[in-house]
């Protein structure tokens, strides 16, 4: 950010001198910020003026210390005869003060409220701009931003000559995107769970599978330890043969020494 030249630079005095000579350095409850703040004149200032930090104008409004500094920067070449001053250096500092350092911008009164007026002015555009951009996509304007005329234009119906309004146009596109928005939650939903259920049923007939070998490895195991065991054999019952694949081996328990 360029600042204003060295020779147009001033030499800031912390504080105003009052009619009984004392000096004042801080007004309280100033009433246009609102709050306690710092007062300051420019030596080579020949009127005097009470000057405040930009600091404090940034406050007042809400935004970065920068972005006045930026509109300051602007206004420089028309705006410093009527209260734009850039500090050099500072004289009858208080005791304790911190934050003064060279190249501050320090603005009077008038130009407060010259800035008061552009916040006014750019507030207003970007609203403009934000409607803009909800028109575009097809959504409505927040009430609290709404002209009574535009919030009418807004209201369902129809326009000239019996036409679906834009806003009717709008809503209906908006409902059509929700509607295939939903149908395609649900589609990929339907999708998760046929997944999910198609994963729950492999790990079923794994576990069958594994439960089978554990079976089949007792069994080989039974077969080839030691112990009195006895052969449970099924037979069919149409023609009384031998099932094999239903014989059972039955141990006894045997006391080991």
């Amino acid at each position: 950010m360029d600042s204003i030249p060295a020779d147009q630079q001033s030499v800031i005095v912390c504080g105003v001198v009052q009619a009984d000579g004392s000096r004042l350095y801080i007004e309280k409850e100033h009433p246009y910020f609102n709050t306690n703040v710092d007062v300051y004149t420019a030596e080579d200032d020949p009127q005097q003026r009470t000057l405040y930090r930009a600091s404090a104008l940034a406050h007042k409004f809400q935004v970065a210390t920068n972005q006045v500094g930026m509109y300051l920067v602007r206004r420089r070449h028309v705006e410093y005869v009527q209260g734009l001053f850039q500090a050099s250096s500072f004289l009858c500092k208080p005791r304790g003060s911190s934050g003064l350092k060279a190249g501050g911008y320090f603005v009077s009164m008038e130009l407060c409220k010259e800035f008061e007026e552009y916040m006014i002015q750019h507030s207003k555009h970007v609203r403009h701009r934000n409607r803009a951009a909800l028109r575009k996509d097809g959504r409505r304007e927040p009430m609290m931003h709404r002209s009574p005329a535009a919030a009418a234009a807004a209201a369902p119906g129809k326009g000239a000559a019996g036409a679906p309004s834009s806003t009717a146009v709008h809503k209906a596109a908006a409902a059509s995107k929700a509607a295939q928005a939903s149908s395609a939650l649900m589609a990929r939903s339907d999708q998760s769970l046929l997944a999910s259920y198609s994963e729950l049923q492999s790990r079923l007939t794994r576990k069958r599978k594994l439960e089978s070998a554990l079976d089949k490895l007792q069994l080989e195991k039974n077969l080839a330890g030691k112990g009195r065991r006895s052969k449970v054999v099924t037979r069919d019952e149409k023609f009384g043969d031998i099932d094999e694949t239903k014989t059972v081996y039955k141990w006894k328990m045997e006391r080991k020494k």
